[in-house]
């Protein structure tokens, strides 16, 4: 599973608030872009405290619920779930759940409330691909746990890569299926039967192998167009909005993003990358309006790094906004890794190695 370790993005917190702001003001600078109507500046709102010592390096992604919480993978196996309020943090994990020993996770969701859904799947033959299952654990801070076995009526197993959950409590998974040559995604019911399987038009899918070159592998044996594609479905990302609708974004740079209804309506809307040459890393939805992150490719390896912010209008798909500021991994923080209300939350690291929820407006 294509789960990338992430160092985190900077912006100076461990000097507190003070620096902070001052930091934003002097590190945004704005560009001018064809369609671009506004551009934005960053301007702290508050900074709160949460009740953890935890590092920064985390993998991608970071995800966020409808209470503000913000769902953060530091290990392999682990959730951490932080409330909005910073005074809650736990942790949801599949060492938790014997019944499911030696399987992967492989996404996290959060649910209605403090929820945490967890997606694994586990070989019940070790070592044969085809017998591979996959298992949705739903979380309570209280500790309570219950487990879903997700059904397919299709032949061959589905390997689960993205989740979210929808409203209704159905589950939003998507990935491959064994030996088909494009992606596939389901709404399951919290039975875990399939309630409607979906089609995503222009999605990546498995190409024809390089006639070229039929004995061009890579080091797993595997053809390198499978391999590539593969890596392309396991990057990308899925996360219920505050409209109640699910995201599915793919990592190009410009995407594509699938809006995914609770009925299983699919709209496709590609995204608008900066002109220059950079990499897609996350993108965030709120109520009419997409924000992607991306991150300016550095050439100059002396000089910070550079993140450019675009918010798209869902309904035009027009640039309504931009900015840029710098990136220095010497520095900790986190994010965006929420986009809610208008406001960007991030996550940065205090004196005393605690985190620090951090709020950012966009405005011009």
């Amino acid at each position: 599973m294509a789960w990338t370790w992430e160092a985190p993005i900077s912006m100076p917190l461990r000097n507190g608030l003070g620096r902070l702001i001052t930091y934003v003001v002097w590190a945004t600078a704005t560009v001018a872009i064809a369609d671009c109507q506004e551009n934005l500046s960053l301007v702290t709102t508050d900074v709160v405290p949460v009740a953890s010592g935890h590092g920064l390096n985390h993998l991608l992604p970071v995800k966020s619920g409808a209470e503000g919480q913000i769902l953060i993978r530091f290990d392999v196996d682990t959730v951490t779930s932080i409330a909005a309020d910073g005074k809650r943090v736990w942790d949801a994990s599949l060492t938790q759940v014997p019944e499911l020993t030696n399987a992967g996770l492989s996404d996290f969701a959060a649910g209605d409330g403090d929820e945490v859904y967890l997606l694994a799947e586990r070989q019940e033959v070790p070592g044969d691909p085809s017998s591979s299952v996959t298992y949705i654990v739903r979380f309570r801070p209280s500790g309570d746990r219950s487990i879903v076995k997700l059904s397919d009526s299709r032949s061959g197993p589905f390997h689960g890569r993205q989740l979210a959950v929808f409203g209704s409590g159905d589950f939003f998974v998507s990935g491959f299926l064994q030996g088909a040559s494009n992606a596939t995604a389901f709404i399951f019911n919290n039975s875990g039967q399939v309630v409607k399987e979906l089609t995503f038009a222009n999605d990546v899918r498995l190409e024809e192998p390089n006639q070229r070159h039929p004995s061009l592998k890579d080091l797993s044996g595997q053809p390198t167009s499978e391999v590539e594609f593969r890596d392309r479905v396991e990057a990308s990302w899925a996360q219920t909005s505050s409209d109640g609708n699910v995201y599915l974004a793919r990592t190009d740079p410009k995407g594509p993003v699938f809006i995914v209804t609770p009925g299983g309506k699919v709209t496709r809307m590609a995204l608008k990358p900066p002109a220059v040459e950079s990499r897609l890393y996350s993108v965030l939805l709120d109520r009419g309006s997409v924000l992607s992150e991306y991150r300016l490719t550095q050439k100059d390896q002396a000089k910070p790094r550079k993140c450019s912010l675009r918010i798209m209008n869902l309904a035009t798909e027009q640039i309504r906004g931009t900015a840029e500021y710098a990136v220095d991994v010497r520095n900790n923080a986190i994010g965006p890794v929420q986009y809610k209300d208008g406001l960007l939350t991030y996550i940065g690291l205090a004196k005393d190695n605690h985190l620090r929820i951090v709020k950012v407006r966009l405005q011009p």
